[in-house]
């Protein structure tokens, strides 16, 4: 295995420790203990801490990106509508649930530093977004989805996947599902309902599933 540089190792650092902490909650000292490098070197690569928080993000939100590959899936296809959402909320649900450290940044980096992490976003999200706006888009008009704004339901669709993920913190309680199958399943059927004004299908448990989300949920493991 290739040897991981010094400044890689710093990076991985600064993922985990604010991801942990935020920015503000951690030293450059700190990331240097963990990445087993002296302090000054740290400042050789980035002469702020500020700069570290920023590759720090950088580096996950790339990783997000060659995940995110998958959103690339074809315009409908042999798929009917909900198996079109289905394969979409299973590459977010994986990308969010596989990626906790990525989440848990984007969130400090919104609350320290506002509109000036924008530039950052957009350097990966944007063509990621512009692409799964554009299948929905073309999903709308062959599934006769409503006529909502592509852009926009994309990122409600990433922000279901990533608000459930603080179900158990706010209600004490898992979500009901056994794994992250499951979940992009109940996330996509509660989705196709709101799109389509469809009833409930008994073709998989799916719908009943995605019912279970307005309710009390059973002792499952969260995905």
């Amino acid at each position: 295995m290739p040897e991981v540089s010094s400044k890689e190792r710093m990076i991985a650092a600064a993922v985990t420790l604010f991801a942990r902490a935020g920015f503000s909650g951690v030293t450059t000292r700190d990331i240097a203990l963990k990445a087993n490098v002296s302090e000054g070197n740290i400042f050789r690569y980035f002469p702020h801490k500020r700069d570290l928080f920023v590759s720090a993000v950088d580096s996950e939100l790339s990783k997000l990106s060659i995940r995110a590959a998958g959103l690339l899936i074809p315009n409908g296809g042999e798929q009917d509508a909900r198996s079109a959402l289905r394969t979409l909320f299973e590459v977010i649900t994986d990308a969010v649930v596989k990626q906790p450290d990525l989440v848990r940044l984007l969130r400090y980096s919104t609350l320290e530093f506002g509109p000036d992490m924008e530039p950052v976003y957009r350097k990966h999200m944007d063509a990621i977004f512009a692409a799964t706006a554009k299948n929905f888009t073309a999903w709308s008009q062959s599934y006769g989805f409503r006529d909502l704004n592509a852009r926009v339901t994309v990122l409600s669709f990433v922000a279901t996947v990533v608000l459930l993920q603080d179900y158990p913190m706010i209600t004490g309680s898992v979500l009901p599902f056994p794994s992250v199958e499951s979940a992009a399943a109940a996330y996509a059927e509660l989705w196709y309902r709101v799109l389509s004004d469809a009833p409930a299908s008994n073709a998989s448990p799916a719908p009943e599933t995605a019912a279970q989300l307005l309710q009390e949920p059973g002792e499952q493991v969260n995905p």
